[in-house]
């Protein structure tokens, strides 16, 4: 399993005996996403001065993007030039976008990963309100990029992100506190680069060649 989060849900489930379930976290190979360019990849998007907010993910209930996009109503109300894009596919897209009504929110559908890790490299915020998670591709893959992750406190994404050193962390579906943890982000330099620094190193702790190694030594494999 990828997480400590599942391997405790695998043995309450009694899937196997405890000392038969592995948890080996997933690889990201954070060294080569640091070569993506803010000012190239602002450029791309057609992005300006304007702070800009990024979630993504499949558009389902336990994603809460809904409430992300009620949170960045209060946002608009201190920064009327932020942006807000919403990045993916799911049954609940129609609705989101009827819901939107605000020129200001954006939907480019599902984007290819390197697409996608451009459009965080643009972004100054990036937003996950999720109810579940193992192991977050999203949330390392934003630490490795360089930005700022708001995040829920849900046992997997304890895992990864803590608080006020490699995120900010709320309650999911907390309007309120989506909206303040954004507004901190956008509004405070200082805190944005601790954080982003922070996710960064904890970012290359995750790396192909230890998961690599990890699975071989739960199979007993050798490499000699």
């Amino acid at each position: 399993v990828n997480s400590e989060f599942d391997r405790q849900l695998a043995i309450n489930k009694k899937i196997a005996p405890g000392n038969k379930i592995v948890k080996i976290y997933n690889g990201v190979d954070a060294d080569n996403m640091e070569f993506l360019d803010t000012e190239e990849a602002r450029k791309e998007f057609g992005f300006g001065e304007e702070p800009v907010v990024v979630s993504a993910g499949r558009f389902v209930p336990w994603k809460g993007f809904y409430e992300v996009m009620k949170a960045f109503e209060h946002v608009r109300k201190e920064l009327p030039n932020a942006r807000l894009v919403l990045a993916g596919e799911g049954p609940e897209r129609g609705a989101l976008i009827e819901r939107a009504q605000d020129p200001s929110i954006q939907f480019p559908g599902a984007l290819p990963r390197e697409k996608l890790l451009t459009l965080l490299r643009a972004a100054d915020v990036f937003v996950l309100n999720t109810r579940y998670e193992g192991f977050s591709h999203q949330i390392i893959e934003a630490f490795a990029v360089g930005i700022p992750v708001v995040t829920t406190d849900i046992p997997g994404n304890a895992e990864l992100a803590e608080d006020e050193k490699t995120a900010l962390v709320i309650a999911w579906n907390d309007e309120a506190k989506i909206a303040e943890a954004m507004l901190r982000i956008l509004s405070d330099k200082d805190l944005a680069q601790r954080i982003m620094e922070g996710a960064r190193v904890r970012a290359k702790e995750f790396t192909p060649e230890r998961s690599f190694g990890e699975t071989c030594a739960a199979l007993d494999i050798s490499l000699s």
